[in-house]
């Protein structure tokens, strides 16, 4: 029994440097084998078909198929797609969900249009309490801009999840 708690002491004194001389066993043995890599396998070697003599004798040749399957009956494969339920705006009419959209469904109100010296026009829009001019073109939030008429006072926006652009007027 003596000698194995002085066994187990001495292996607690010394743990550090076993564990030391187990990595530096480890490293020594990966450079071994980065230094002396096995050799490759090797490759094989492919040949053309031989014709054969005998190609007429029904032993050689492969058996003859068997019938063909039924056609299948067509399916309907929208019911194989579902709408991603993890994307909001997915495409599809689900629900009863709108995808046409009013003025007063989204978060957007026209407050002037306004006319530069050098002929473009810019709108005032305010969105999510926040109000800045923007011109034709301009991406802001989930919306984009499509036209300025400063005649009639309005202005088309389009959002991402309506289908059909939306006109705002003041």
């Amino acid at each position: 029994m003596d000698k194995i708690r002085k066994l187990g002491v001495w292996l607690w004194q010394y743990k550090e440097r076993i564990v030391l001389l187990i990595v530096v066993g480890v490293l020594c043995w990966r450079v071994y084998t980065a230094i002396n890599p096995p050799p490759p396998p090797t490759p094989t070697v492919f040949r053309p078909p031989v014709a054969l003599d005998n190609a007429a004798d029904p032993e050689v040749l492969p058996p003859t198929p068997g019938v063909a399957p039924k056609t299948l009956i067509p399916v309907d494969r929208k019911e194989l797609a579902k709408r991603n339920p993890f994307w909001y705006y997915a495409d599809g009419n689900e629900g009863g969900e709108s995808t046409t959209a009013r003025a007063e469904d989204i978060d957007l109100e026209l407050r002037g249009i306004q006319s530069l010296p050098d002929g473009t026009q810019r709108a005032r829009l305010r969105t999510k309490g926040r109000t800045r001019y923007y011109s034709e073109g301009d991406v802001f939030g989930q919306f984009k801009l499509l036209s300025i008429d400063s005649k009639k006072g309005t202005v088309t926006v389009r959002a991402e999840q309506f289908k059909d652009p939306i006109t705002l007027s003041k």
